[in-house]
Protein backbone atom coordinates (compact mmCIF):
# COMPACT_ATOMS: atom_id res chain seq x y z
CA UNK A 1 0.00 0.00 0.00
CA UNK A 2 2.72 2.51 0.64
CA UNK A 3 4.36 1.78 -2.58
CA UNK A 4 1.14 2.77 -4.36
CA UNK A 5 0.40 5.13 -2.62
CA UNK A 6 3.81 6.50 -3.48
CA UNK A 7 3.68 6.08 -6.89
CA UNK A 8 0.17 8.13 -7.05
CA UNK A 9 1.71 10.62 -5.35
CA UNK A 10 4.15 11.06 -7.68
CA UNK A 11 2.06 10.98 -10.59
CA UNK A 12 0.19 14.08 -9.10
CA UNK A 13 3.28 15.67 -8.52
CA UNK A 14 4.17 15.46 -12.43
CA UNK A 15 0.58 16.66 -13.53
CA UNK A 16 1.07 19.75 -11.25
CA UNK A 17 4.91 20.68 -12.28
CA UNK A 18 3.48 19.93 -16.05
CA UNK A 19 0.76 21.70 -15.59
CA UNK A 20 -0.45 24.57 -18.81
CA UNK A 21 -0.75 28.17 -18.45
CA UNK A 22 -3.21 30.29 -17.22
CA UNK A 23 -5.64 32.03 -19.23
CA UNK A 24 -4.04 35.59 -17.65
CA UNK A 25 -0.19 34.06 -18.80
CA UNK A 26 -1.61 33.38 -22.17
CA UNK A 27 -3.21 36.80 -22.81
CA UNK A 28 0.40 38.60 -21.18
CA UNK A 29 2.13 36.69 -23.92
CA UNK A 30 0.42 37.16 -26.71
CA UNK A 31 0.13 41.10 -25.83
CA UNK A 32 3.96 40.97 -25.75
CA UNK A 33 4.01 39.40 -29.02
CA UNK A 34 1.62 41.84 -30.36
CA UNK A 35 4.12 44.42 -28.97
CA UNK A 36 7.22 43.00 -30.31
CA UNK A 37 5.33 42.52 -33.31
CA UNK A 38 4.03 46.31 -33.97
CA UNK A 39 8.00 47.34 -33.13
CA UNK A 40 9.32 45.49 -35.66
CA UNK A 41 7.12 46.39 -38.52
CA UNK A 42 7.31 50.03 -37.57
CA UNK A 43 10.99 50.09 -37.53
CA UNK A 44 11.25 47.92 -40.65
CA UNK A 45 8.16 50.36 -42.67
CA UNK A 46 10.54 53.56 -41.37
CA UNK A 47 13.35 51.44 -42.74
CA UNK A 48 11.60 50.59 -45.73
CA UNK A 49 10.35 54.65 -45.97
CA UNK A 50 14.32 56.07 -45.43
CA UNK A 51 15.80 53.84 -47.82
CA UNK A 52 12.94 55.27 -50.81
CA UNK A 53 13.75 58.47 -49.90
CA UNK A 54 17.22 58.27 -49.66
CA UNK A 55 16.95 56.57 -53.29
CA UNK A 56 14.50 59.48 -54.39
CA UNK A 57 16.67 62.57 -53.09
CA UNK A 58 20.12 60.26 -54.97
CA UNK A 59 17.41 60.22 -58.36
CA UNK A 60 16.79 64.15 -58.09
CA UNK A 61 19.83 64.85 -57.14
CA UNK A 62 21.35 63.57 -60.17
CA UNK A 63 18.76 65.25 -62.20
CA UNK A 64 19.30 68.41 -61.23
CA UNK A 65 22.75 68.35 -61.73
CA UNK A 66 21.86 67.49 -65.17
CA UNK A 67 19.61 69.93 -65.28
CA UNK A 68 20.91 72.79 -64.48
CA UNK A 69 23.94 71.94 -66.15
CA UNK A 70 21.93 72.54 -69.40
CA UNK A 71 20.26 75.67 -68.08
CA UNK A 72 23.32 77.67 -67.28
CA UNK A 73 24.41 76.84 -70.69
CA UNK A 74 21.79 78.51 -72.30
CA UNK A 75 23.01 82.02 -71.00
CA UNK A 76 25.84 81.59 -73.42
CA UNK A 77 23.95 79.96 -76.70
CA UNK A 78 23.62 81.93 -79.97
CA UNK A 79 20.40 83.34 -81.13
CA UNK A 80 19.79 85.40 -83.86
CA UNK A 81 20.34 89.00 -83.69
CA UNK A 82 18.48 91.24 -85.57
CA UNK A 83 19.94 94.61 -85.62
CA UNK A 84 17.28 97.27 -85.62
CA UNK A 85 19.71 100.00 -85.69
CA UNK A 86 22.24 102.35 -83.63
CA UNK A 87 19.69 104.42 -81.61
CA UNK A 88 18.95 103.84 -78.22
CA UNK A 89 15.38 102.50 -78.72
CA UNK A 90 16.81 100.19 -81.38
CA UNK A 91 19.02 98.92 -79.19
CA UNK A 92 16.83 97.93 -76.40
CA UNK A 93 14.59 95.94 -78.86
CA UNK A 94 17.88 93.86 -79.89
CA UNK A 95 18.25 93.58 -76.23
CA UNK A 96 15.04 92.70 -75.85
CA UNK A 97 14.74 90.25 -79.00
CA UNK A 98 17.77 88.24 -77.58
CA UNK A 99 16.07 87.46 -73.98
CA UNK A 100 12.38 86.45 -75.74
CA UNK A 101 14.19 84.72 -78.30
CA UNK A 102 16.50 82.73 -75.80
CA UNK A 103 13.59 82.22 -73.75
CA UNK A 104 11.72 80.60 -76.66
CA UNK A 105 15.05 78.53 -77.14
CA UNK A 106 14.62 77.11 -73.81
CA UNK A 107 11.01 76.17 -73.92
CA UNK A 108 11.65 74.62 -77.34
CA UNK A 109 14.85 71.91 -76.02
CA UNK A 110 12.99 71.96 -72.41
CA UNK A 111 9.51 71.33 -72.81
CA UNK A 112 7.11 70.23 -69.82
CA UNK A 113 4.41 69.47 -72.08
CA UNK A 114 2.97 68.09 -75.58
CA UNK A 115 1.39 71.33 -75.73
CA UNK A 116 4.66 73.38 -75.95
CA UNK A 117 5.83 71.42 -79.23
CA UNK A 118 2.29 71.22 -80.39
CA UNK A 119 -0.27 73.78 -80.60
CA UNK A 120 -3.72 73.14 -81.26
CA UNK A 121 -6.74 75.26 -82.37
CA UNK A 122 -9.84 75.50 -79.60
CA UNK A 123 -12.03 74.97 -82.82
CA UNK A 124 -12.03 71.31 -83.79
CA UNK A 125 -12.61 72.17 -87.41
CA UNK A 126 -9.34 74.22 -87.83
CA UNK A 127 -6.56 72.50 -88.74
CA UNK A 128 -4.02 72.03 -85.88
CA UNK A 129 -1.02 74.49 -85.73
CA UNK A 130 2.81 73.24 -84.73
CA UNK A 131 4.42 75.62 -82.57
CA UNK A 132 7.68 75.84 -83.74
CA UNK A 133 9.28 79.23 -82.85
CA UNK A 134 7.16 82.06 -81.72
CA UNK A 135 7.50 85.54 -84.00
CA UNK A 136 7.76 88.00 -81.50
CA UNK A 137 6.41 91.54 -82.62
CA UNK A 138 8.67 94.44 -80.10
CA UNK A 139 6.73 97.60 -79.07
CA UNK A 140 8.44 100.79 -77.21
CA UNK A 141 6.49 102.77 -75.08
CA UNK A 142 2.87 101.58 -76.84
CA UNK A 143 4.30 103.27 -79.67
CA UNK A 144 2.70 101.36 -82.45
CA UNK A 145 4.71 102.93 -84.76
CA UNK A 146 7.93 101.65 -82.96
CA UNK A 147 6.85 97.83 -83.93
CA UNK A 148 9.90 95.45 -85.01
CA UNK A 149 9.46 91.74 -85.45
CA UNK A 150 12.29 88.99 -84.41
CA UNK A 151 12.08 85.12 -84.49
CA UNK A 152 14.53 82.55 -83.74
CA UNK A 153 15.13 79.07 -85.76
CA UNK A 154 13.31 76.15 -85.27
CA UNK A 155 15.27 73.51 -83.12
CA UNK A 156 15.93 70.12 -84.09
CA UNK A 157 15.37 68.81 -80.76
CA UNK A 158 11.85 70.45 -80.56
CA UNK A 159 10.78 68.43 -83.78
CA UNK A 160 12.34 65.19 -82.37
CA UNK A 161 10.13 65.97 -79.50
CA UNK A 162 7.03 66.76 -80.82
CA UNK A 163 7.24 63.39 -83.18
CA UNK A 164 8.17 61.17 -80.06
CA UNK A 165 5.26 62.63 -78.11
CA UNK A 166 2.75 62.50 -80.39
CA UNK A 167 1.68 59.08 -79.55
CA UNK A 168 1.56 60.09 -75.63
CA UNK A 169 -1.30 59.28 -74.08
CA UNK A 170 -1.77 62.20 -71.55
CA UNK A 171 -0.49 60.09 -68.27
CA UNK A 172 2.32 61.23 -66.91
CA UNK A 173 2.86 63.83 -69.37
CA UNK A 174 6.04 66.16 -68.18
CA UNK A 175 7.86 63.09 -66.68
CA UNK A 176 7.79 62.15 -69.76
CA UNK A 177 9.03 65.17 -70.96
CA UNK A 178 11.97 65.29 -68.71
CA UNK A 179 13.06 61.86 -69.76
CA UNK A 180 13.43 63.18 -72.89
CA UNK A 181 15.18 66.52 -71.80
CA UNK A 182 17.71 64.62 -70.30
CA UNK A 183 18.31 61.48 -72.17
CA UNK A 184 18.14 63.01 -75.64
CA UNK A 185 19.80 66.40 -74.59
CA UNK A 186 22.83 64.63 -72.77
CA UNK A 187 22.63 60.81 -74.05
CA UNK A 188 26.09 60.57 -72.48
CA UNK A 189 24.27 60.73 -68.67
CA UNK A 190 22.48 57.77 -69.03
CA UNK A 191 24.94 55.54 -67.61
CA UNK A 192 24.16 57.88 -64.48
CA UNK A 193 20.66 56.20 -63.81
CA UNK A 194 19.99 52.69 -63.11
CA UNK A 195 17.64 50.68 -64.67
CA UNK A 196 15.03 50.95 -61.52
CA UNK A 197 15.23 54.71 -61.84
CA UNK A 198 13.62 54.25 -65.14
CA UNK A 199 9.92 52.87 -65.69
CA UNK A 200 7.89 52.32 -69.43
CA UNK A 201 4.35 53.24 -69.74
CA UNK A 202 3.38 49.94 -71.44
CA UNK A 203 0.18 52.00 -73.87
CA UNK A 204 2.56 54.52 -75.03
CA UNK A 205 5.99 53.18 -74.90
CA UNK A 206 6.90 56.06 -73.52
CA UNK A 207 9.99 56.13 -70.25
CA UNK A 208 9.81 58.27 -67.72
CA UNK A 209 12.06 58.37 -64.38
CA UNK A 210 10.30 57.09 -61.03
CA UNK A 211 11.18 57.82 -57.50
CA UNK A 212 11.72 54.93 -54.55
CA UNK A 213 8.34 54.06 -54.67
CA UNK A 214 8.05 53.22 -58.27
CA UNK A 215 5.61 56.98 -58.88
CA UNK A 216 6.79 59.16 -61.81
CA UNK A 217 9.43 62.17 -61.38
CA UNK A 218 7.76 65.52 -62.35
CA UNK A 219 8.99 68.38 -64.19
CA UNK A 220 8.25 71.63 -64.31
CA UNK A 221 10.62 73.99 -66.55
CA UNK A 222 9.63 77.79 -64.89
CA UNK A 223 7.61 78.29 -61.38
CA UNK A 224 7.62 81.50 -60.59
CA UNK A 225 4.70 81.33 -57.86
CA UNK A 226 6.64 77.76 -56.18
CA UNK A 227 5.90 78.38 -52.58
CA UNK A 228 8.02 76.03 -50.67
CA UNK A 229 11.45 77.05 -53.29
CA UNK A 230 14.23 78.14 -51.25
CA UNK A 231 16.41 78.59 -54.59
CA UNK A 232 14.05 81.22 -55.90
CA UNK A 233 12.14 83.77 -54.90
CA UNK A 234 8.78 82.35 -53.98
CA UNK A 235 5.67 85.08 -53.52
CA UNK A 236 2.47 84.93 -51.07
CA UNK A 237 0.29 87.05 -51.96
CA UNK A 238 -2.14 88.06 -48.84
CA UNK A 239 -4.90 86.99 -50.78
CA UNK A 240 -5.21 83.25 -52.01
CA UNK A 241 -7.75 84.45 -54.69
CA UNK A 242 -4.74 86.49 -56.11
CA UNK A 243 -2.06 84.72 -56.11
CA UNK A 244 -1.76 84.37 -60.02
CA UNK A 245 1.67 85.11 -60.45
CA UNK A 246 1.11 86.98 -64.02
CA UNK A 247 -1.05 89.45 -62.11
CA UNK A 248 1.88 90.81 -60.52
CA UNK A 249 2.45 94.49 -60.77
CA UNK A 250 6.02 95.81 -62.45
CA UNK A 251 7.27 97.26 -59.29
CA UNK A 252 6.53 93.59 -57.70
CA UNK A 253 8.12 91.95 -59.65
CA UNK A 254 11.30 94.59 -59.99
CA UNK A 255 11.23 93.84 -56.21
CA UNK A 256 11.98 89.98 -56.32
CA UNK A 257 14.39 90.64 -59.27
CA UNK A 258 16.43 92.31 -57.11
CA UNK A 259 16.83 89.70 -54.65
CA UNK A 260 17.46 86.86 -57.37
CA UNK A 261 17.84 88.52 -60.84
CA UNK A 262 17.43 86.87 -64.21
CA UNK A 263 21.25 85.78 -65.03
CA UNK A 264 19.46 85.44 -68.85
CA UNK A 265 18.90 89.34 -68.61
CA UNK A 266 22.06 91.05 -67.60
CA UNK A 267 20.64 94.14 -69.05
CA UNK A 268 17.15 94.16 -67.41
CA UNK A 269 15.46 95.28 -70.03
CA UNK A 270 12.80 93.08 -69.28
CA UNK A 271 8.99 93.15 -71.11
CA UNK A 272 6.19 91.93 -70.85
CA UNK A 273 3.51 90.50 -72.84
CA UNK A 274 0.17 92.50 -74.02
CA UNK A 275 -2.17 89.26 -74.02
CA UNK A 276 -4.90 91.88 -75.08
CA UNK A 277 -3.20 92.34 -78.58
CA UNK A 278 -1.30 88.94 -79.03
CA UNK A 279 -2.65 86.10 -81.19
CA UNK A 280 -1.24 82.77 -79.61
CA UNK A 281 -3.44 80.94 -82.24
CA UNK A 282 -0.94 82.26 -84.60
CA UNK A 283 2.10 82.02 -82.69
CA UNK A 284 2.82 85.67 -82.47
CA UNK A 285 3.23 87.89 -79.35
CA UNK A 286 3.16 91.29 -78.87
CA UNK A 287 5.83 92.13 -76.17
CA UNK A 288 5.51 96.23 -74.46
CA UNK A 289 9.04 96.91 -73.73
CA UNK A 290 9.15 100.65 -71.40
CA UNK A 291 12.19 102.87 -71.77
CA UNK A 292 10.62 104.99 -68.81
CA UNK A 293 12.15 103.65 -65.19
CA UNK A 294 10.66 105.58 -62.61
CA UNK A 295 7.88 104.60 -59.73
CA UNK A 296 4.81 104.80 -61.84
CA UNK A 297 6.07 102.96 -64.84
CA UNK A 298 9.35 100.58 -63.87
CA UNK A 299 10.66 98.32 -66.62
CA UNK A 300 8.88 94.74 -65.93
CA UNK A 301 12.17 92.97 -65.30
CA UNK A 302 12.29 88.67 -64.14
CA UNK A 303 13.81 87.07 -61.48
CA UNK A 304 15.72 83.96 -61.40
CA UNK A 305 13.88 80.78 -62.66
CA UNK A 306 14.77 77.22 -61.83
CA UNK A 307 13.78 74.12 -63.13
CA UNK A 308 11.57 71.94 -60.91
CA UNK A 309 12.07 68.18 -60.07
CA UNK A 310 9.81 66.92 -57.89
CA UNK A 311 8.20 63.23 -56.56
CA UNK A 312 4.82 62.79 -54.24
CA UNK A 313 7.36 61.33 -51.48
CA UNK A 314 4.84 57.98 -51.61
CA UNK A 315 1.89 59.63 -51.14
CA UNK A 316 -0.96 58.92 -53.66
CA UNK A 317 0.22 59.88 -56.89
CA UNK A 318 -3.28 61.50 -58.58
CA UNK A 319 -3.92 64.11 -56.00
CA UNK A 320 -0.10 65.49 -56.04
CA UNK A 321 -0.19 65.65 -59.77
CA UNK A 322 -3.47 67.28 -59.94
CA UNK A 323 -2.64 70.12 -56.99
CA UNK A 324 0.89 70.86 -58.73
CA UNK A 325 -0.64 71.35 -62.14
CA UNK A 326 1.61 69.42 -64.10
CA UNK A 327 -1.31 67.85 -66.31
CA UNK A 328 -2.21 70.75 -67.77
CA UNK A 329 -4.37 69.78 -70.57
CA UNK A 330 -2.53 69.17 -74.34
CA UNK A 331 -5.10 70.77 -76.01
CA UNK A 332 -5.73 73.96 -73.92
CA UNK A 333 -4.89 77.31 -75.41
CA UNK A 334 -3.84 78.96 -72.15
CA UNK A 335 -1.52 76.11 -71.22
CA UNK A 336 0.61 77.08 -74.29
CA UNK A 337 1.16 80.75 -72.68
CA UNK A 338 3.86 79.38 -70.34
CA UNK A 339 6.05 78.93 -73.35
CA UNK A 340 6.95 82.09 -74.22
CA UNK A 341 6.20 83.79 -70.53
CA UNK A 342 8.08 82.04 -67.88
CA UNK A 343 6.64 84.56 -65.23
CA UNK A 344 3.00 83.83 -66.35
CA UNK A 345 0.45 81.16 -64.73
CA UNK A 346 -2.49 80.00 -66.55
CA UNK A 347 -6.05 81.59 -64.72
CA UNK A 348 -7.84 79.08 -63.66
CA UNK A 349 -4.72 76.62 -62.88
CA UNK A 350 -3.95 74.80 -59.43
CA UNK A 351 -1.97 76.80 -57.45
CA UNK A 352 1.60 75.48 -57.61
CA UNK A 353 2.19 75.43 -53.74
CA UNK A 354 1.76 71.68 -53.08
CA UNK A 355 3.60 72.36 -49.60
CA UNK A 356 0.29 73.26 -47.79
CA UNK A 357 -1.20 70.15 -49.54
CA UNK A 358 1.00 67.64 -49.39
CA UNK A 359 4.05 67.56 -46.76
CA UNK A 360 5.79 64.75 -48.19
CA UNK A 361 7.20 66.02 -51.38
CA UNK A 362 11.02 66.11 -52.60
CA UNK A 363 12.36 68.37 -55.10
CA UNK A 364 15.36 70.04 -56.15
CA UNK A 365 14.53 73.15 -54.57
CA UNK A 366 15.83 72.54 -51.26
CA UNK A 367 19.12 74.04 -49.59
CA UNK A 368 19.46 71.34 -47.77
CA UNK A 369 19.21 68.38 -49.40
Amino acid sequence: MTGIHKVGRSRRDRRKCNGGFTLVELLMVITIIGILTGVSVTVVRQAYHTARVARTNATITKLDRVLMDMYADFENRRVPSPNFGSSEVASQVTQAARLWLLRDLIRMEMPCSYAEVKLYHSNPSVPTVELGPALFRFRIDGNNSNIVTARVDDSPLRRLYESTLRSCNGRYESAKCLYLVVMYGNPEVRELFQDREIATDPEDNLSYFVDGWGNPIYFLRWAPGLVLSERQPNILLPNEDQSHWSGLMPARRNELADKRPDPLDPTEIGGMINFAESVPANNIWLIDISTTVDDSNPVPRGWALLPVVMSSGGERDEPFNACFGMELSSKSGDAIVPTVDPFYWPLGAPDPNPKKRNHAVIHNHSVRR
